[in-house]
């Protein structure tokens, strides 16, 4: 309760900064400083960083020719700007996983399946993740995602994402990438890989997979659910 309530306030404080801001402005100085001032404070109070990536990633990908082999490892190239900054002047730690996102949607484009995924009648979403933190990324440096399929059950793929800069791995991140309404096994025959079996993966990815496992039958027999 006192973590929603806090969400809450946060949620209309910065409606209201933005209503008074637009409001005050368009008053005092006219609908063109008005008009500034909404934009400002728009991009304030949304992510719009996180939208134009994404609408990038679709235009981009959406000419690009060539696919990559299910097992290829897909680099993306990124930075550290100002709004990935903490107060410690270093990449924030929620930052990562979002520039995960960024690039397993280039790794499933590269290598087909999300196409695929589609073309089986399902869609992809996250279920679960791991990250280790390594040693900071730092304002405007440049780093690069590595991303890798490192196994697969018949409900999710897994994948391996590393950051690197300078040849150090600065982070590390898993994902469990799940596929709804279909299967990894009818997403494969979609590509032509239908006798394809998946690697054995890394033995602290099987650990973190078997926690996952058990902790989704704890939740659900705490839910009384089958």
């Amino acid at each position: 309760l006192h973590t929603r309530t806090m969400v809450d306030v946060g949620m209309i404080g910065g409606l209201a900064v933005l209503v008074c801001t637009i409001v005050a402005t368009y008053l005092f100085a006219g609908w063109m400083p008005g008009v500034a001032a909404f934009a400002f404070a728009f991009y304030f109070n949304l992510d719009i960083n996180a939208f134009l990536e994404t609408i990038y990633l679709v235009v981009h990908h959406a000419f690009e020719t060539g696919q990559e082999d299910l097992f290829a490892t897909v680099t993306m190239t990124s930075f550290v700007w100002t709004t990935d900054l903490d107060f410690l002047v270093h990449m924030n730690n929620a930052r990562y996983p979002r520039a995960c996102d960024f690039a397993r949607y280039k790794l499933w484009n590269k290598n087909g399946i999300l196409r695929a995924v589609h073309n089986a009648g399902g869609y992809a979403v996250l279920a679960g993740s791991v990250i280790r933190y390594r040693k900071s990324l730092n304002p405007f440096e440049t780093y690069t995602i590595e991303s890798k399929v490192v196994g697969w059950d018949e409900k999710a793929f897994y994948v391996e994402q590393r950051f690197l800069k300078d040849g150090f791995v600065r982070a590390i991140f898993y994902a469990k990438q799940a596929v709804v309404k279909t299967t990894t096994t009818a997403v494969l025959a979609q590509m032509g890989l239908e006798n394809v079996e998946s690697p054995t993966p890394p033995s602290h990815v099987q650990k973190w997979m078997e926690f996952d496992k058990e902790c989704s039958m704890a939740l659900r027999a705490e839910a009384k659910l089958h």
